[in-house]
């Protein structure tokens, strides 16, 4: 599967929700059972709940196109940037642990 095919399908598993002046974000709690049951974050504002929001689906991405690992997980989280340049990463680590 390819990269923009993972982050199209991967953002249906991701919610962002507001509630006054409240945020949450709504992703699977295990990357690789994304059918399974969910965790919330509740961030402060808008752009922290981008952020969060952006960290799952690349790691939900990964897990969808059967990369996800620990490892892959972690870079994908901790590289700045947008959805694709964070799954790149993610599959640059994968590579390597293999």
């Amino acid at each position: 599967m390819t990269i923009t095919k993972a982050i199209a399908a991967s953002r249906s598993y991701v919610q962002i929700l507001r509630s006054g002046n409240q945020w949450v974000v709504i992703s699977p709690h295990y990357p690789n059972k994304i059918d399974g049951p969910s965790t919330q974050s509740n961030p402060t504002d808008y752009w922290q709940a981008i952020a969060h929001a952006t960290r799952a689906i690349s790691v939900v991405a990964l897990a969808i196109m059967g990369a996800c690992s620990y490892d892959a997980a972690f870079i994908a989280c901790e590289t700045p940037g947008d959805v694709r340049t964070r799954v790149r990463a993610g599959l640059r680590a994968f590579a390597k642990c293999q």
